[in-house]
Order: structure tokens, then C-alpha cells, then sequence
């Protein structure tokens, strides 16, 4: 199976993050603007939960991004062929499922069913070769350079270029026209080897007579059997003259068509299992290019990310404030840097100064990072994580589980989750966690817990009003202090 999304079929996936650790990023609010169509919005996020961890999964993504981008018609092509091959074969389903409902309701001849099986199923290959051969037209010869569009390329060359892609289109062609016929006709056969039935042919069609009217006698059904000569010319000769009854028929006719049927929907089956999930891994692409051009259109810089030991980003963006704010140039870019010593940061500031908005933008940047994207930045270098954990503080009308319990008692629950199976490499963010406490209970317990990941190997972003926790990190040179003042993020010394 060909996929534009996953470099193999078992891509290494950080756990999925939930739907209210995404919701707390409000990625989904800032890119309704741009992206007002809920089933690309849900799909885009859906990959977006899923970071990757290998940095050669990301890259496969990233270059195939970049193509469409340098190749946008491209991407439309392919959205709109791949689109019809779904559609084609959703009508195929369609018309089946009538076919059957049809055939429950009526008492009709089994050959006419199986029939109206066959034609259904050839009139779907013949409209999915007909699909590929088209696209293997629309990337013929393009300057493509990623791993998984030249893989796209040569499979559709492969199948449409083959020598059997002519006849096989024959074949579906030949049976999406083919028409029941009733009994009253002469029916030669092909027999392969063990007297199997190869192929069946209408020799002389007659006169349908109503079914109700009684024959005179009884016809002879011929099989005939093909007798190659020197020359290469080929003979029939009766061999087996039968005496024969609509049951026989039906049986003999009946069995035949269900074969080749069989066959072809083996046919069909090997080219979905290839190509049926391209149309939704496009989706990803055309979702992400419309929003880097809403990034051209605001004039905000982007660039594709660099991975390796250190994780630095200049000139950093929220996604959220750019896209929703009145005035974009009053977004204020941060730069974030987490160095290879450094285990974990804790962020300051005034109410409204804009600590949620720095952390949002970090944790988003992550996300866009190891899902192949852009980073809303001037320059970025990261160390991808193997798992992401987003606690944002509760409101204080939520209620969990445990129905009465208070804010302080789910953040606990929420953060044990977390403690009781920790993961090295893991990055937990922390906004405004343990604030219904007293500040230096509340400054006490989350140093524990912040020492235990730090233990563990996992980084740490914190968001706190409790000063106290400062000050136990007062000598912690492997921990990073920071405040924001007006929106703008400096290193915090005092």
C-alpha cells in the first residue's frame, strides 16, 4: 500500500495526545478562518495529535510538502483524480447494495443476478484503470524530488505502462457492456485444463420467449473445446452434446459468471488496497498549504525545521494570535531555546503578560515540527520527543470522574497519569497547575513532581504564579528561568 503520509506501514508515533490537550492549543479556532471545512480540519488535527518520532518519517513528510508546494496544480490533480476514485468506488457500492435489495424483492433468474454482479464490478475496474492511467499522466515528467511521490510515480507508471494494463482494460470493458440473456440460445464454452470453464460466449441469440410458455422439446447445449492446428488456426469441434433443463443451465452458466466475477473483484481489490487511502493523506497537504499561504498573506515568516541535538527557535509565532487577532502586526514574535544540559523551564509574569500565549506557541511548534510541517519562526532546530503531555489549568466549572472533587484534586489525577508511567524523553507542558493551593503548598508539591520527571529524563515547560518555585530552582543551573513582560520573553535573574 502506497502512502504519502507514513514512510512504512509501522511509522514510530508518540502516543496520540486528547482531544482536550489539542482543544487547549486552539489550533482548531485558529485555522477555522482558513480552513472553514470541518472533515479537513478533523483530519489535519488527527495527524497533528500523532507526532512522529523518527526524524527520517518526518522528513519523508517534509519533502513531499515541499513538491506540492513547488507543484501546487500537482497537488490539485491528484486531489481531484483520487477524489473520483473514491467516488467511484462509493457509486460501486451504491449500486450493489440496489442490485441486492432489487434481487430480494423480485424471483429472477440467478444468471441475470450474477450478471448484473459482473457488470457492476467491471464497470468499477474499468473506471479505476481509466483513473490511473490518468494520473500516471499528471506526474509523468515532473522535477519531483521526495522519497514517496517518486514512489507514487513509478507504481502508477508500472501498472499503467504494462502489458497487461490493455488487456485487463479489454476484459472490464467487455463485461461492463455483457447482457443477460435468457435460455432460449446456444452458449458455447472454453475448457482449460481439468475441464474447467474459461470463458463463456452467446453463439446465436434467439426470439426470448415469455417464460410461462412450455417448449416442444428439449435443446441440446454444445460444449465446444478449442483444437489448435499446425497453421495456428483454430477449430471448434462439438464434444459433448447434453440434454439439458433450466437448472442445469442456470447451474453450469451461474457458476461461470460467479468465477470470473470472483476474479475480477480480485482485480478491483489489489488496485484499493494500493491507492484507496491517497485521497486522505491529500487532504493533510492541501490543509497545510493553504495555510502557509495564509502565512505569505500576513507577510509571517515559516521554515521547515532542522533536528539534532538541541532544540532552538528564533523569531517564534502563536498561530492562534495571528490568525484571530485584529491587527496582526502587534503579534509579537519569542525566541525559545532548549539546550541539550537543560531539563526543564519555568515562565513567569503578570496576568495578560502572555505566559499561556509563549507556552502555546512552544507546544504548537513541537507539534507542527514532528507532523513534516513548518515552523511559524525565522529559524528552527529541534530535538523531536517521544511523547507529548499538555496539562492546561481546569476551569473551575469542570467537573471530573469524581463528580465533587475539586480543581486541585484533578489536576492531581490528571498529572499521577503522567507520574505513575513515565517515559525518558517525554516533554510535559504545565500551565498554571496547583493555583487553588496555597502558594507554598502548591510550590512544594509541584517541585516534587517537576524533580521526579527531571529524574526520569523527561523535559519540562512550566507555567506558574507560584513565585516560590523560583526560588527552589533558585541554584538549578540545568533548569531555565523565564519572564514575560508584555508579551515579550526574557531570561529571568533575580
Amino acid at each position: 500500500m502506497i502512502s504519502l503520509l507514513y514512510r512504512n506501514s509501522t511509522p514510530k508515533k508518540a502516543p496520540p495526545l486528547s482531544t482536550e490537550a489539542l482543544d487547549s492549543l486552539m489550533i482548531d479556532d485558529a485555522i477555522s478562518l482558513v480552513i472553514p471545512e470541518n472533515e479537513k480540519r478533523n483530519h489535519f488535527l488527527k495527524i497533528l495529535s500523532e507526532p512522529l518520532i523518527d526524524t527520517e518519517d518526518i522528513l519523508y513528510r517534509q519533502d513531499i510538502l515541499r513538491d506540492f508546494l513547488s507543484h501546487r496544480f500537482l497537488l490539485a490533480n491528484l486531489s481531484d483524480l483520487f477524489g473520483a476514485f473514491v467516488s467511484v468506488v462509493l457509486e460501486y457500492n451504491k449500486t450493489r447494495q440496489n442490485n441486492k435489495l432489487t434481487y430480494r424483492k423480485a424471483v429472477g433468474s440467478l444468471i441475470d443476478s450474477g450478471v448484473s454482479t459482473l457488470q457492476s464490478i467491471s464497470v468499477l475496474i474499468r473506471e479505476l484503470l481509466l483513473l490511473l492511467q490518468k494520473l500516471d499522466a499528471s506526474i509523468e515528467g515532473l522535477p519531483i524530488h521526495s522519497t514517496g511521490l517518486l514512489a507514487l510515480r513509478n507504481r502508477l507508471h508500472t501498472i499503467a505502462k504494462s502489458d497487461a494494463f490493455p488487456k485487463l482494460l479489454s476484459i472490464a470493458k467487455k463485461y461492463d457492456r455483457f447482457t443477460a440473456f435468457h435460455l432460449h440460445a446456444d452458449i458455447a464454452f472454453d475448457l482449460g485444463e481439468n475441464a474447467q470453464l474459461t470463458e463463456i460466449r452467446l453463439l446465436s441469440s434467439v426470439e426470448e420467449m415469455p417464460v410461462s410458455k412450455p417448449q416442444k422439446e428439449p435443446k441440446k447445449l454444445h460444449l465446444f473445446k478449442k483444437r489448435d492446428s499446425d497453421d495456428r488456426t483454430e477449430t471448434q469441434e462439438a464434444v459433448i452434446p447434453l440434454n439439458y433443463n433450466s437448472f442445469t443451465t442456470e447451474k453450469i452458466v451461474g457458476q461461470s459468471i460467479s468465477d470470473i466475477t470472483d476474479a475480477m473483484i480480485d482485480v478491483a481489490n489489489q488496485i484499493l488496497s494500493e491507492f484507496m487511502g491517497i485521497k486522505d493523506d491529500l487532504l493533510f497537504y492541501e490543509t497545510a498549504c493553504r495555510i502557509l499561504d495564509k502565512l505569505k498573506e500576513l507577510e509571517t515568516p515559516y521554515v521547515f525545521p532542522l533536528f539534532g541535538n538541541q532544540t532552538e527557535i528564533l523569531d517564534l509565532y502563536d498561530l492562534f494570535l495571528l490568525f484571530r487577532s485584529p491587527d496582526e502586526t502587534n503579534v509579537i514574535p519569542n525566541d525559545f531555546s532548549l539546550f541539550q544540559n537543560i531539563g526543564g523551564m519555568l515562565i513567569r509574569g503578570d496576568n495578560g503578560s502572555g505566559k499561556t500565549v509563549y507556552l502555546r506557541s512552544v507546544t504548537t511548534a513541537y507539534l507542527f515540527a514532528q507532523a513534516g510541517l513548518p515552523v511559524l519562526a525565522r529559524k528552527a532546530f529541534i530535538v523531536p520527543i517521544c511523547a507529548l503531555h499538555i496539562l492546561m489549568a481546569s476551569s473551575e466549572n469542570t467537573l471530573d470522574i469524581l463528580g465533587n472533587a475539586g480543581r486541585f484534586e484533578e489536576e492531581v489525577i490528571k498529572i499521577s497519569e503522567i507520574v505513575n508511567h513515565p517515559m525518558s524523553g517525554a516533554m510535559v507542558m504545565l500551565n498554571e497547575f496547583f493555583q487553588t493551593t496555597s502558594y507554598a503548598e502548591g510550590a512544594q508539591s509541584l517541585y516534587h513532581i517537576l524533580q521526579y520527571l527531571s529524574a526520569q529524563h523527561m523535559r519540562w515547560i512550566c507555567v506558574t504564579h507560584l513565585l516560590d518555585l523560583f526560588d527552589l530552582y533558585r541554584n538549578e543551573v540545568n533548569v531555565t528561568k523565564i519572564e514575560i513582560q508584555n508579551h515579550k520573553a526574557k531570561l529571568f535573574t533575580s
